[in-house]
């Protein structure tokens, strides 16, 4: 059997080579291994990886392919198994219904470093409190439900606080992997600023309990909602986006007033497109927590206050929309125009 020294030397596995931490995203591990090698990501992934070298320009963390993580396992002596669930090849599924259909965006997951317009970008979320603790970027704060950290209490933040550049953990600031700075991915790519330094702001009690939730039901598999029978994680995500969604209408506004009277979307979003993972982060949280205040007494305080703005069933559920049962039942048993109409006679 040959040894660690025997492997290194012959190239089969790295000279620096660790596990990622259990909640790290792919692409954050393999970052800290380059710089471990005192590379830069990009070409480190080009060299040690030269027929795939244009996959690192693509979204590791979504799409990654089997063949370049059957490298990574042979190269840094880790188990497929593990490594395959530090991408959303492993998660999808529990939260996206399409998994596996080729889509523009996959649902929930918040794109990186897509200009929409000149003025807003998107990053990689992270908890500066968490990031003091250790330096890397966790996977599941990719997801647009997960909008504070449910240990530390604090809102994540996606940009850096002193030039306003979205957090990436594909590239590190250039001054810093010359000198073999490990911890560089706690540093803006862009300006140098050290976001361990930066102040946290604190999460309401909705906003935590939203990503406990969502989180919680994520990793189970499957949630309860309301009075509702226990449902499968993907029917549930699936129907919360489409209440999300719907929120953004010119119909609901009165409804998203009611939980969030200051909300008024960015100029960047498109209401034609209706994509909430292209929303800013502030505003993301306002559509979301509205959107679990709906469901804290489902499905009675959701019919309530779509009587008292007179909504019905078309507001809710669009003709090509695929609605899962728990959500489609209420909505159409109940708010179809026939119905409204004969219960206030």
């Amino acid at each position: 059997m040959q040894s660690w020294l025997e492997l290194s030397i012959s190239g089969k596995i790295w000279p620096v080579h660790f596990p990622p931490f259990h909640d790290e995203a792919l692409t954050s591990w393999f970052s800290r291994l380059a710089l471990f090698h005192f590379q830069v990501p990009s070409t480190f992934f080009m060299y040690n990886m030269p027929l795939r070298s244009d996959s690192w320009k693509q979204d590791l963390d979504v799409a990654c392919s089997e063949d370049i993580l059957r490298q990574l396992s042979q190269k840094c002596s880790q188990p497929y198994d593990k490594l395959i669930q530090h991408t959303f090849n492993y998660w999808r599924s529990r939260f996206d219904p399409y998994d596996g259909v080729s889509t523009a965006l996959p649902r929930w997951i918040t794109p990186t470093l897509i200009r929409r317009n000149t003025v807003h970008h998107h990053g990689c979320k992270l908890c500066i409190l968490c990031l003091r603790q250790r330096p890397y970027l966790k996977l599941d704060t990719r997801l647009l439900f997960n909008i504070a950290c449910p240990i530390h209490k604090v809102l994540l933040t996606e940009k850096c606080g002193r030039c306003n550049y979205p957090i990436s953990s594909h590239r590190v600031f250039p001054p810093l992997f010359q000198v073999g700075q490990v911890d560089a991915l706690a540093f803006c790519h862009n300006c140098g600023n050290d976001f361990r330094l930066e102040k946290s702001r604190i999460a309401s009690k909705d906003e935590i309990n939203l990503v406990r939730f969502c989180l919680d039901s994520l990793y189970k598999g499957h949630c309860r909602v309301g009075n509702v029978s226990l449902q499968y994680s993907h029917l549930f995500f699936e129907g919360f986006r489409l209440i999300c969604r719907s929120l953004l209408r010119p119909r609901q506004r009165e409804v998203m007033n009611h939980f969030a009277p200051k909300f008024d979307p960015s100029t960047h979003y498109s209401l034609r497109n209706q994509e909430i993972e292209f929303l800013a982060l502030d505003d993301a949280r306002q559509v979301l927590v509205a959107a679990m205040r709906l469901l804290d007494d489902w499905p009675i305080g959701f019919l309530q206050l779509n009587r008292k703005y007179g909504l019905s069933h078309s507001d809710w559920i669009m003709p090509r929309d695929i609605v899962p049962y728990w959500f489609g039942s209420v909505a159409k048993e109940h708010l179809r125009k026939a119905n409204i109409t004969a219960k206030r006679r």
